[in-house]
């Protein structure tokens, strides 16, 4: 076979190999927790004779709730527990799991599959509520040590890591001013964060009844859609393999 026909039935094959390429591999995880969480009383007023003390109320039965999640296009499934411990949901192409401790929350998600793989979900959260009756002039503090993550190979795949804590007086006596409250969210997409949280709340003159809630939440999502050929790239796969068979023929005439 001529040099230069040689030459252009080898770029034929390699541009028909390139066409048939699988797509490359699509990635994604999640974490949140937080470790070394507490609360502690606080007297704001020693001369008042009121010892601080702090009542704990469920909110709707329970104080804990957390749950692993898969999703696809057609269904949804969820692992919930109502108390401290473990879930965990999977499937082949990634997983999702929350554990939870007297002082810590995590959720972790991943997924890795190939590109078409369609939609996918994953996802861990947890959450910790309570009401409470709080005494008068006294702070309730709480700290915890917050560590978020997610990373992604990027396209149509997600990652989300997040928090919240929350306190507040939802009742409160009308023209009340002397207390607060607070409201912290944290979260990151394709990147990390770590840090110290603290947040307080503070009764004055009369005792309060208060709320408290903290989350966490760890997600990966991929939308990718199996990818459609175009056009033009069914031509370049066609031409390049009409090129090969030509390619052939003149070699079994030479041969013979």
């Amino acid at each position: 076979m001529p040099h230069h026909l040689s030459h252009v039935c080898s770029l034929a094959l390699a541009a028909a190999a390139l066409c048939a390429l699988p797509a490359h591999a699509q990635s994604a995880s999640a974490s949140a927790a937080i470790t070394s969480f507490s609360y502690r009383l606080v007297d704001l007023d020693l001369a008042d004779g009121i010892t601080p003390s702090i009542a704990l109320t469920p909110i709707s039965g329970f104080t804990r709730l957390s749950h692993s999640m898969y999703g696809n296009s057609a269904m949804n499934e969820f692992q919930s527990i109502g108390t401290l411990g473990t879930t965990a949901s999977g499937r082949a192409f990634g997983s999702a799991s929350t554990t939870s401790g007297v002082d810590f929350m995590q959720a972790m998600a991943q997924f890795s599959a190939p590109a078409g793989a369609g939609y996918q979900r994953f996802g861990g959260e947890n959450e910790y509520r309570f009401n409470f009756t709080l005494t008068p002039s006294t702070g309730l503090a709480f700290s915890g040590d917050v560590s978020l993550a997610a990373h992604d190979s990027g396209g149509p795949v997600q990652a989300l890591a997040g928090m919240r804590m929350q306190g507040l007086f939802p009742w409160t006596p009308s023209g009340l001013v002397d207390y607060t409250a607070f409201n912290w969210t944290a979260g990151v997409e394709d990147g990390a964060r770590a840090e110290r949280f603290y947040g307080e709340l503070r009764t004055g003159a009369i005792g309060l009844q208060g709320y408290f809630r903290m989350t966490n939440h760890a997600t990966v999502i991929s939308n990718a859609l199996l990818p459609i050929p175009e056009p033009q790239t069914y031509a370049m796969l066609l031409a390049g393999l009409a090129l090969l068979g030509v390619c052939a023929r003149r070699q079994r005439r030479r041969a013979a």
